[in-house]
């Protein structure tokens, strides 16, 4: 016997039969390793993601469109334009309107400067004398023919047949510290041929002062004796005034536009 110890030996472990690369016994597979695409249910290797799944586009739905509301049609009215023909035939009037106005006063006012410029005396019941419509104006109310009386110029013969005071109706009222005189007159046509009366144009109101008052318009009063007068006929009509309560020396005259002398009236209350 050997006085050795015996030698010992390495373990031996039994070899393990070689597995084809990526193939493992049946049943097992490496710790930490799975089939190539396969991991267990809802776990994934980190850091690996799973390739994108791409999913099928949902078919497009067609949307049914909505009806539009219709707007109404949008009418348009012209409006019709009058024939020139109305405006021309306004246009012509209106010209012969305010001709005729103008016609009237300047024909008026040429009237009077004549009469002025030829008056060379008054009537009978007057003061004699030559004297223009300024100057009979100015004189005395004494003089003047009374109410009731006559006096005759231009083919015309006339008569103040009364005088009465007024405060005017409803509608018209003099001014405060005034009142309306009332004259009423006859004109009578004593000529062969006709005259004409123009009031607005021949009569007016004087006192005492040489102050001047017109006619007085929309009086109640009766129609004033305006107009032509054929001859033989007469014509009667008021005619109105506003003058002062404490006027005094009033006087009526008539001027008349063609060939005649001014004849004076007093109107003392």
């Amino acid at each position: 016997m050997s006085d050795q110890p015996p030698t010992q030996q390495p373990p031996q472990f039994p070899q393990q039969p070689e597995q084809p690369q990526g193939q493992y016994p049946q049943g097992q597979q490496p710790q930490g390793q799975y089939p190539q695409g396969q991991y267990p249910q809802g776990q994934q290797p980190q850091g690996q993601y799973p390739p994108p799944q791409y999913q099928q586009p949902y078919p497009q739905q067609p949307y049914p469109q909505q009806p539009y509301p219709q707007q109404p049609p949008t009418v348009i009215v012209q409006q019709k334009k009058g024939p020139p023909w109305v405006l021309i035939i306004l246009g012509i009037l209106g010209l012969c309107v305010v001709s005729c106005v103008l016609v009237f006063v300047f024909t008026g006012l040429a009237a009077r400067s004549a009469i002025d410029a030829l008056a060379t005396s008054i009537p009978a019941s007057g003061t004699a004398g030559a004297a223009t419509s300024e100057a009979i104006e100015k004189l005395p109310a004494s003089s003047a023919n009374p109410v009731g009386s006559s006096a005759d110029t231009a083919g015309l013969r006339i008569t103040l047949n009364e005088v009465r005071r007024s405060q005017g109706g409803n509608v018209f009222k003099p001014k405060e510290g005034y009142e309306y005189v009332i004259v009423n007159l006859t004109f009578e046509n004593i000529d062969n041929k006709e005259h004409s009366v123009s009031s607005l144009l021949s009569a007016k109101v004087v006192d005492d002062t040489g102050q001047r008052y017109t006619i007085a318009i929309g009086v109640d009063t009766a129609d004033i004796p305006d107009g032509t007068i054929a001859a033989g006929d007469k014509s009667r009509g008021e005619l109105a005034f506003e003058v002062p309560t404490d006027a005094t020396g009033l006087v009526y005259i008539y001027d008349p536009l063609f060939g005649g002398e001014p004849v004076r009236f007093k109107l003392d209350k």
